[in-house]
């Protein structure tokens, strides 16, 4: 591990600075600039990569600031660059390897796992386009209804992937867990919240003035949305990610806090680690 000093210190620096957005520290931007240095200077990031990422958290900036008729056509790019980002299309990021064909039990497919400097990139973009996906208006308790539905729902899709032999139960802890949990938290279910509930979430949500159906149009677009992105692991995968959707939407939607989609999704990822073949039955 000492020869990944320099490139662990990146994502240190890259995890510090998602935590202080969500703490509202106002210096987040430097913190993240010190993260891209270095990751050029360990050769991580290409000098065109990090013009392309600091011109689009640029633009998302500003993009609120701008003219209507000029917010839309910001605003669909910053999108598609931030899918771009999230399905590793652009060019220049050499994401760190850290597990590499790795086998958690006899029944579990074998699993690889990058630190990515990409991915994580889009939380940021989405946050300077929406600040608002962080509020911390709503309080954050919820009624024991709430509670007995979120948690009998979780527990709900583990049943239906044990039903559907996605899965197969089987207990594991990797002496990798803590660095799966690290990337899988900051890296993963960040970018990923942000992205299907704190900004595709809430803008479905305006397409409909009546609350009564924006909550569950938005909640299921999205959710839909978020199950097709798993289209790696096939229709009963997706099926899956989908209803899981709807939890971590729920569960944003009933606390209004984006921290709390991020927590329910990062315990689903590490139940499944733990209590079940991972990522699949074999």
């Amino acid at each position: 591990m000492l020869h990944l000093a320099p490139d662990i210190v990146v994502w240190l620096l890259y995890g510090l600075s998602i935590i202080s957005v969500f703490y509202r520290f106002r210096y987040w931007p430097l913190l993240l600039a010190l993260t891209f240095a270095l990751a050029f200077y360990v050769q991580r990031i290409s000098i065109s990569a990090a013009i392309i990422s600091t011109a689009l958290l640029g633009l998302a900036t500003v993009a609120k600031h701008l003219p209507s008729r000029y917010q839309f056509f910001i605003q669909s790019l910053v999108i598609f660059s931030a899918l771009a980002l999230a399905l590793h299309f652009i060019p220049g990021f050499n994401n760190l390897l850290v597990l590499d064909q790795v086998i958690t039990g006899p029944d579990s497919a074998p699993f690889t796992m990058y630190l990515n400097l990409d991915k994580p990139l889009v939380f940021f973009l989405l946050f300077s386009l929406m600040p608002n996906m962080l509020s911390t208006e709503k309080t954050l308790t919820l009624s024991l209804t709430k509670k007995f539905i979120l948690l009998c729902s979780f527990a709900s899709l583990f049943i239906l992937a044990l039903t559907m032999q996605l899965v197969k139960q089987e207990w594991s802890f990797p002496d990798w867990w803590w660095l799966f949990a690290i990337n899988n938290v900051l890296f993963t279910c960040v970018a990923e919240e942000a992205f299907f509930r704190g900004y595709l979430q809430n803008r479905l949500k305006t397409l409909i003035s009546n609350p009564t159906f924006s909550m569950p149009f938005s909640i299921a677009v999205s959710s839909i949305l978020f199950g097709l992105a798993h289209f790696s692991g096939g229709i009963n995968f997706m099926i899956v990610a989908t209803l899981a959707g709807i939890v971590y939407g729920l569960s944003y939607h009933w606390s209004g806090r984006l921290s709390i989609a991020i927590a329910t999704h990062f315990a689903f990822n590490i139940c499944h680690l733990i209590f079940f073949t991972y990522p699949l039955a074999r």
